[in-house]
């Protein structure tokens, strides 16, 4: 029974909430998920299993739609870019990822595979596809332009690992091609769609070669390049800043410059771009200064280190988000009001939201944490520090939000390290995950077989999880309104079973008798 106690414990947690607004959609086994969208297929999961290369591609519904055998003796894969007509034009699954060589730990290659078997070697290097809005579609490898379809070399920038390419599409300017030299820097380089250089900039001022952006229009309105960044200064400051924070445009002209430790660009959708200065102020005591990008003029100042986020509303609220240990979390509203303080105890891996995982609009956070006992669990609470989930023997989880999908909710499990998908359910009805669906599962607790129901003849499937989620056993039927899955030889305790019908997929907890 031991390897069963954490996920009953957690379906536990999830009855004694009044309001459930989330439901179990999917169990992974170990391994690396991510979620991604496809320009046929739509939204689509990505498996990987733990120390393979193997890559299980996934319907909205968690169905397998294909799987990639790439996995080689020595090599660990990541970095994969799932397509579809992208690459080789067809509207089958594309793959491009690199791999090290697991053995000597140096040897980094790039791989393009597709559906039908179809290998190709990219040479060695971090491989990235650049899809630009108004341009086509090209892969760089390294240094190494490929046009698409059919990876064909176009340009190649030099050898020297020193280098660095970039491509971007500016407002006036149109395409372009960033090349520079990160330890023998001779300014920035320009270069146009055809790989002509169009012009070289070397800004008039010390160190300013480390840039996070490149911008025309950002943050001001004339046709000039803006290069932003943190510009190393030759001696701390008298607060104990390393660096400025500076917007200087490519005549040499300075926008702006603050002194900072770092500094970002947040950009939010619906929401005006800000620039979030991390520094040093007074007595040497941690702030954020928030800077609007479009006029450049300092907004409000923050005590201590803060995130500008959005809620699912979107509206902007303030969050600190450096816990670790025994400390204070303050949130702030968009006009940069102290909303609330919230104590946490040994908690890492802190993140927020805001009224989706209870009814109304309150702040909720989810961070990892200990129990009494010590043992590691994942626990979510609103504002005022009511417990709304627990998730006993979790790692860690994350919020997974993507514009034109729903959001959901990811909680990777120390135990075997399984992975458990999760949607939002705004409806307010109490129970376990998969409560109130259409579909009629009895008897639960069950001995001998599962009946099921559906309010209509269909085809469906039925699919049968163990709690770490390994598939126990599934069975297809076609027309029929109802069906039964047989539990001979399963072992008692809990199990997840998985009814697929149309588009509609539901997660029902059952549990299996002696």
């Amino acid at each position: 029974m031991k390897k069963v106690y954490l996920p009953v414990a957690l379906l536990f947690a999830l009855i004694q909430t009044a309001f459930s607004q989330i439901k179990l959609e999917h169990s992974y086994p170990r391994g690396y998920l991510l979620r991604t969208v496809l320009d046929v297929s739509g939204e689509t999961w990505l498996f990987r299993p733990n120390l393979a290369c193997d890559l299980s591609v996934r319907d909205s519904l968690h169905v397998q739609k294909l799987f990639i055998p790439v996995a080689t003796a020595g090599m660990d894969c990541s970095n994969y870019s799932v397509t579809e007509k992208i690459v080789d034009g067809d509207p089958g699954i594309e793959v491009l990822y690199y791999w090290l060589d697991a053995g000597q730990g140096i040897a980094i290659g790039n791989t393009f595979l597709d559906d039908n078997g179809i290998s190709k070697e990219l040479g060695h290097g971090p491989v990235s596809l650049s899809r630009l809005p108004g341009v086509a579609p090209k892969v760089i490898s390294r240094r190494s332009v490929l046009a698409l379809p059919g990876l064909t070399p176009e340009q190649n920038y030099g050898a020297s690992p020193d280098l660095l390419l970039a491509r971007q599409v500016f407002p006036v300017d149109g395409e372009r091609y960033l090349l520079y030299n990160r330890s023998d820097f001779d300014g920035f380089h320009f270069f146009d769609a055809q790989h002509q250089l169009v012009k070289t900039i070397h800004p008039p001022i010390p160190g300013f070669d480390a840039l996070s952006n490149v911008s025309q229009h950002d943050f001001n309105q004339d046709n000039l390049l803006e290069f932003f960044g943190a510009r190393k200064m030759d001696t701390p400051d008298a607060q104990g800043n390393c660096c400025r924070c500076e917007v200087v445009q490519e005549n040499g002209n300075m926008l702006f410059s603050t002194p900072a430790q770092y500094c970002s660009l947040s950009r939010l959708p619906g929401l005006p771009d800000q620039i979030l200065v991390q520094r040093y102020g007074n007595q040497n005591q941690w702030q954020t200064v928030l800077v609007d990008a479009a006029t450049l003029q300092p907004i409000h100042t923050f005590e201590g280190r803060v995130e500008r986020r959005v809620a699912p509303d979107g509206s902007a609220y303030f969050q600190d988000v450096h816990i670790s240990g025994t400390a204070d979390v303050r949130v702030y509203d968009s006009q940069f009001a102290l909303h609330k303080t919230l104590s946490v105890t040994d908690a890492w891996g802190l993140g927020s939201t805001r009224g989706q995982f209870s009814p109304g609009n309150k702040f909720e956070f989810f961070f990892t944490t200990r129990d009494a006992a010590g043992k590691v669990l994942v626990r979510c609470v609103d504002e005022n520090g009511a417990l709304l989930y627990e998730f006993p023997g979790a790692k860690g989880a994350m919020l997974d939000r993507r514009e034109g999908l729903a959001d959901k909710f990811i909680v990777t499990y120390d135990h075997n390290d399984s992975i458990q998908v999760y949607r939002f359910d705004k409806s307010t009805g109490a129970g376990t995950p998969g409560a109130g669906t259409s579909a009629i599962v009895l008897p639960n607790p069950f001995r001998e077989s599962l009946q099921v129901k559906l309010p209509e003849a269909t085809d469906f499937r039925l699919t049968l999880y163990s709690v770490d989620g390994r598939l126990v056993r599934t069975q297809a039927f076609f027309q029929e309104n109802q069906g039964a899955l047989r539990g001979s030889g399963l072992a008692s305790g809990v199990y997840f079973l998985q009814i697929d019908f149309g588009p509609i997929r539901e997660v029902v907890r059952v549990v299996k008798m002696e």
